[in-house]
């Protein structure tokens, strides 16, 4: 699907992406709600199931960066890991910066300074700054939502260079193999998938949860791929349409309802179905989703799920610092209004995290451009 860029450009972009990129961090963010009311799951109880989903994108395209690129050169193929990891934190880094100073502000308001600036959590801090979460290391988690950067990137970090080196016999055969191994470890082990801090004697539950994740991103790359060459005859783009959004809509409502976190492993499969269906643009419905709307919603969906912990942050504060809100909480009406204003209020401050970021950051941009300039210059 061809899109315009603001210079005119024309390029390719699956914006249908965008669109269930936005619906699942909706649907995280409701199941977040639980943090207003006492943990009690009102909504989505295992809403964190849809973190997969991102998880699973994220490999799609990894394994598209990799396809593009020429032979590998296993002497450079570190380097090249390196960069990659490194654009993509880039890319990210100032919606996490802000984050972090917004939700830091917000807690010491809610807990008070003395816990929040406490010997202990100030040791803790450095290594959540470097994204080690997931790696079982105690640590202060700032964000609240740090573990998803910190076991996508340290996946990446093995998983691209397997890409790079041996990229066809890893997305068809290494990487579904991976993927089904590491869930099905989680749900014999745990009965469930979601979860993030459990002990695997090596690392995290987060971290094999995105390694999971990224390993079947890269299958549905084979996959989409595959149908991608395969002629469609009439009436298959429908069906395929059909079948993609009733596997996204279907794992909402499975979750909503409160399906049993046992059958997690059947809401996956329906993510990798989605998302394969989806990257071969193949389906019908995937004209539907080709605007720039779809892909802002895209953008903001990152932004509202990097700094929606603030907003809960700011809710609570409300909650307990008025009676008449207090009583309201527990009142017939309470729970859906206070949820509905708190995702009103999250994906505002989203939108504020773009606004306040993306001029600073292109600011910057053409300051160490210009440094480099003039040190060249200079030379």
């Amino acid at each position: 699907m061809f899109l315009k860029t603001k210079r005119g450009i024309l390029r390719t972009r699956n914006a249908e992406f965008d669109f269930w990129k936005f619906f699942a961090m909706v649907i995280i963010v409701i199941h977040h709600s639980y943090n207003l009311f006492g943990n009690e799951r009102i909504y989505f109880a295992y809403g964190s199931i849809f973190v997969e989903f991102f998880f699973i994108v994220s490999g799609f395209f990894m394994a598209i960066s990799a396809s593009k690129k020429e032979e590998a050169d296993v002497r450079t193929l570190g380097t090249e890991t390196v960069g990659f990891i490194f654009r993509k934190l880039k890319r990210l880094l100032p919606y996490f910066v802000f984050a972090w100073i917004t939700t830091l502000v917000s807690d010491t308001i809610y807990f008070g300074p003395k816990e929040v600036f406490s010997s202990e959590n100030l040791l803790k801090v450095p290594f959540s700054i470097v994204f080690l979460h997931v790696s079982g290391i105690p640590m202060k988690d700032v964000v609240g939502t740090d573990w998803y950067l910190s076991a996508m990137f340290m996946s990446m970090a093995v998983i691209y260079p397997l890409l790079r080196y041996r990229g066809d016999i890893f997305t068809k055969l290494a990487a579904p193999l991976i993927a089904v191994s590491l869930y099905a470890c989680m749900l014999r082990r745990d009965g469930y998938i979601t979860g993030v801090l459990g002990w695997y004697g090596i690392f995290c539950k987060g971290f094999f949860r995105g390694f999971a994740g990224l390993c079947l991103g890269c299958s549905a790359f084979a996959v989409s791929k595959w149908l991608k060459e395969k002629f469609m005859y009439k009436g298959i783009p429908l069906l395929l349409s059909f079948v993609s959004t009733g596997c996204m809509v279907g794992a909402a409502l499975l979750v909503y309802y409160g399906v049993d976190r046992k059958y997690q492993g059947t809401i996956v499969l329906m993510f990798y179905i989605a998302v394969s269906i989806i990257a071969s643009g193949k389906a019908s419905i995937n004209a539907l989703f080709g605007s720039s709307l779809c892909i802002w919603l895209g953008k903001l969906s990152m932004a509202v799920y990097l700094t929606h912990v603030s907003a809960i942050r700011w809710v609570n504060i409300a909650l307990e610092n008025s009676s008449a809100l207090s009583s309201f909480r527990e009142s017939r009406f309470g729970p859906p209004a206070i949820t509905a204003v708190y995702v009103v209020l999250s994906l505002l401050w989203g939108m504020v995290c773009i606004a306040v970021t993306e001029p600073l950051d292109k600011k910057f941009r053409v300051f160490l451009k210009k440094e480099k300039q003039r040190q060249l210059a200079a030379k």
